[in-house]
């Protein structure tokens, strides 16, 4: 199974990047469906059966706050042809996160990412040149109170990424708090 630990984007948040990449980006080859938008904290590749238990009870340890990002820049990479947005202010909980997932991992004997971390969520792919400037920058603020571990799955109508397993952020919110936010999970 390829893995990765990550961020899940409410179907609301999908479809407003997806707005915004319409209105202020030209039609371009090797468009990411909006149904993969999300953003990964530590990639895991593939992961022996054996391991997948071990794995969810080192998620299950992992406790960090809630946190709130904006999407506020667009970028490419070169070597993968890959056109982003992210963040330009990465919060400590979210490099904290990522950072413990990774190590997490790492100590299972799976591979670690030796990049900086820079959460994105990928629009295009295969792309052989940086695309032209967009007409306007980003401003899109999602807020986090969980991750998860997806499963990136190929098929005939191209990769898929399914959440397995969700753990709840420390939003600092009561019980009482959280009902009256709507926000508790049964």
């Amino acid at each position: 199974m390829r893995l990765f630990f990550g961020l899940e984007l409410e179907p609301s948040v999908k479809l407003t990047i997806d707005k915004w990449r319409e209105i202020n980006l030209p039609p371009l080859e090797g468009t990411v469906p909006v149904a993969n938008f999300h953003i990964t904290l530590a990639f895991l590749g593939a992961v022996p059966v054996q391991q997948h238990e071990t794995l969810l009870e080192l998620a299950q340890q992992v406790s960090h706050p809630a946190f709130s990002i904006t999407l506020d820049q667009m970028g490419y990479w070169p070597k993968p042809k890959t056109l982003w947005i992210g963040p330009s202010h990465i919060p400590p909980a979210l490099r904290d996160l990522a950072s413990s997932l990774s190590a997490k991992a790492s100590r299972l004997g799976l591979p670690k990412d030796s990049r900086p971390y820079v959460p994105h969520i990928s629009l295009y792919r295969k792309q052989a040149s940086n695309p032209p400037v967009c007409l306007m920058q980003p401003d899109i603020s999602i807020d986090f109170e969980h991750f998860c571990l997806f499963e990136s799955r190929s098929g005939r109508s191209g990769v898929q990424y399914q959440v397995l397993e969700r753990w709840p952020l420390n939003t600092g919110l009561s019980v009482r708090e959280k009902l009256a936010r709507g926000r508790l999970d049964h």
